[in-house]
């Protein structure tokens, strides 16, 4: 009696679900069967960096919404608790096994307790300030992804209301097309909460840097660019294929970068590459305008990060 085979790519992490539930003829040379495609959606969460009270005591729930759920009907699409990990975090510490007990001389059973067992490993945070957390769901094929839901909900045995959770980014990668979605967040999360994060829409940068005019003031390498708005926070990009003149003293140097529209924008901050002989960089603005509003944002030296 076959009731169900199940086949994951090593590759996308994705899972094919082929159904039958019936019997099976031995040397049948057909089966009739249906497939279920599960596919996998890989999640990125940044908490903001700052205070934050019981990060610990929650566990976090999604539903991912696409443009196959006709109307965006929550009530369609399937719940997943997320079994979240640190980014780039190292691996965590073994517990040790604990030391055989020997027999005493006479013969005699050891006593009760002579071994004490390890300690058992502290827990591993999963979510922290100023970090990234990551965790897989296996679902069905949505589409455009338009919104992520997320709930939080407290663990067994915490008090509800005793945590918050500022999320200060979410980003989701579909494997079946390899597209990366970003959300808009909220305002910071209590704990229990539900919150639908809308998709943030591609657009793109123009970003003009204007290098002081001050001895020793330009740059001879590359920057990386991150741009903040009130709906969110964009990817780190290279600001790059530039001509040897590029940051150099007194000019001002245009690059078009394309990223998500975070909305109205607050701040950005640039980063100096390290293949460059000269580390010191004086930015006297930074201007930066969404092609699709046409919005242009402007930065003397020392705003906005």
């Amino acid at each position: 009696y076959l009731d169900k085979m199940v086949f994951t790519c090593t590759d996308s992490g994705s899972k094919y679900m082929v159904a039958h539930k019936g019997w099976v003829e031995a040397g049948a040379e057909a089966i009739a069967i249906t497939a279920n495609c599960m596919y996998a959606y890989d999640l990125t969460l940044a908490t903001a960096d700052g205070p934050a009270v019981g990060l610990d005591t929650f566990d976090v729930y999604v539903a991912i919404m696409g443009t196959q759920i006709e109307g965006e009907d929550w009530t369609k699409v399937e719940e997943y608790k997320l079994d979240l990990s640190l980014k780039d975090a190292p691996p965590a510490p073994e517990t040790p096994a604990p030391a055989p007990t020997e027999a005493p001389a006479d013969g005699s059973a050891p006593a009760d307790g002579a071994a004490a067992a390890p300690a058992p490993a502290p827990a591993v945070p999963t979510l922290v300030p100023g970090k990234l957390s990551t965790g897989r769901v296996q679902a069905p094929y949505m589409g455009t992804i338009t919104a992520l839901r997320v709930r939080t909900q407290a663990k067994e045995g915490a008090a509800a209301g005793s945590a918050s959770w500022s999320l200060a980014k979410a980003q989701l990668w579909t494997y079946a097309t390899w597209e990366t979605t970003n959300f808009a967040v909220p305002v910071p999360l209590s704990v229990p909460t539900t919150a639908i994060l809308k998709r943030l829409e591609p657009t793109s940068y123009e970003v003009a840097i204007t290098t002081g005019d001050l001895p020793g003031a330009g740059h001879d390498g590359s920057a990386h660019i991150v741009i903040e708005g009130d709906k969110g926070t964009t990817d780190e990009v290279q600001l790059s294929n530039w001509d040897d003149t590029a940051f150099a003293r007194g000019s001002t140097t245009t690059a078009t970068v394309s990223l998500c529209d975070v909305g109205r924008i607050k701040s950005v901050a640039l980063r100096l590459a390290t293949d460059t002989a000269h580390g010191a960089w004086n930015v006297a603005r930074v201007d930066v305008t969404n092609t699709t509003t046409y919005m242009c944002t402007p930065f003397e030296a020392g705003e906005g990060g």
